[in-house]
């Protein structure tokens, strides 16, 4: 992804003339031509701010090119005020030999000359005017791009892969047999025993997981003949509406474990449960392999938390407010302690992927407040096309002057949702490594 290039000011002031000219000036709907129906090559979520809508790629050549972009983090702009947003992709892919003019609400039309992708949320025009190529649509509301102006995140939605088997035992992390040579995935509370203040049985508000969903813990094994350092466990971000775990949890985690790091990614809930009922799930997650270090080839003090985004402000909580042997009852008074909850949740390093100690989309700055969590060492990793850019600098020096050991890794030009991308991860490994050596 890349920030939207200056167009030159010829053909930008073209591109608004022609499409304010289409069906004049009027603000309601108008008649107008629709796209000839395809086939659908796979399906999308686009996250703008709290909203979360789905739609599909069509099955056509432009449209499979761009689905080879995803996931992407875009800023938007305005091409059409009233009628459509638009955002750059970072290169051009291939075109239709024959473009329309034709479009739907929802729209989502390639236009080559930016390359960008338009999102019409108004049918105030006749025809598009400008040739575009009809590469997907978006359901639901879309009138939200009347008053919306932040960046967007697209990704694909892959279906879900069977979870790998646990070698042994039951199926939770109080129960499970852990086989450090294979993948596994455990649930991380009892049945009807997880800790809670949401009351949610019935997804009446769109909601990525349904009421029956159970946080889990995945392991990813460092491979045979590799030296093990210690455990890193990962939160992808996803705005607390999804996770993105094929761009930041699955990707992250493999190449963790091929630097020699038991890597385990965290399912935790999103909403609607809070950011505190999230959290309690990171902390059994990092109980659960502080109790099987053994088996895992790990010093119990060598555990590591990090996350992207979302996952990182989740992982922040846990740090500031549910390390250590913090009761989850201190939440729910009626969850039922179990023998898990006697070992630490302490960590001793953690990383902030374009993330920060805070709530969503707001970094702290309260030096008294991030002292009081003693916080372990933080790598800090963003690049400077991040919205959020000047919040990380702030939050990450506001955490030094607490007195938290801070490196910071800056990724010129990089935007927010880079995931495994952009060669950080190296950096990351010699702070790991220093911070696992100073026991």
């Amino acid at each position: 992804m890349m920030v939207r290039k200056l167009l030159p000011l010829a053909l930008c002031a073209a591109l608004l003339t022609a499409l304010a000219a289409c069906g004049g000036n009027s603000s309601g709907p108008v008649a107008h031509k629709t796209p000839e129906p395809q086939e659908t090559l796979t399906e999308i979520t686009l996250t703008a701010g709290e909203t979360v809508l789905s739609g599909v790629l069509f099955d056509n050549e432009t449209a499979r090119a761009f689905a080879e972009l995803l996931p992407l983090d875009a800023p938007l702009w305005d091409p059409a005020p009233g009628y459509a947003r638009a955002f750059d992709l970072p290169r051009r892919i291939t075109d239709a030999p024959v473009r329309t003019r034709a479009y739907e609400l929802g729209s989502l039309a390639y236009w080559d000359e930016g390359p960008s992708i338009a999102i019409i949320y108004n049918d105030n025009r006749e025809e598009t005017v400008v040739p575009v190529t009809a590469i997907g649509r978006l359901d639901g509301d879309v009138s939200i791009f009347f008053g919306y102006d932040q960046p967007v995140h697209i990704e694909e939605v892959k279906a879900e892969e069977e979870a790998p088997p646990p070698a042994g035992g039951g199926d939770t992390v109080l129960t499970a047999l852990p086989d450090p040579r294979i993948r596994q995935t455990f649930y991380l509370w009892e049945e009807g025993n997880a800790p809670a203040v949401t009351e949610y049985t019935v997804n009446s508000g769109g909601y990525f997981d349904e009421p029956d969903f159970r946080p889990t813990i995945t392991s990813f094994p460092v491979p045979e003949e590799t030296s093990v350092k210690g455990a890193v466990l990962v939160c992808a971000g996803g705005a607390f509406q999804f996770r993105s775990d094929e761009n930041e949890g699955t990707p992250v985690a493999e190449a963790l474990a091929k630097l020699g790091y038991q890597a385990f990614v965290v399912d935790y809930r999103l909403r609607p449960y809070t950011q505190q009922e999230g959290a309690l799930d990171l902390a059994r997650a990092v109980r659960f392999v502080r109790k099987n270090a053994d088996l895992y080839g790990i010093d119990p003090k060598d555990i590591a938390v990090m996350g992207f985004s979302a996952g990182g402000i989740l992982a922040g909580e846990m740090l500031l407010h549910w390390d250590g042997t913090v009761s989850p009852a201190a939440l729910d008074s009626s969850y039922l302690p179990d023998e898990l909850d006697a070992v630490s949740a302490d960590a001793a390093a953690d990383g902030m992927i374009y993330s920060f100690y805070g709530r969503l989309s707001v970094g702290t700055t309260d030096v008294e407040f991030l002292r009081s969590g003693e916080l372990p060492p933080t790598f800090y990793c963003y690049g400077t096309e991040d919205p959020f850019y000047r919040q990380f600098l702030a939050n990450a020096s506001a955490a030094e002057e607490a007195g938290v050991m801070v490196q910071r890794l800056q990724l010129d030009g990089m935007p927010h949702g880079f995931g495994s991308r952009g060669d950080w991860l190296e950096e990351y490994d010699r702070f790991l490594t220093d911070v696992f050596s100073e026991k």
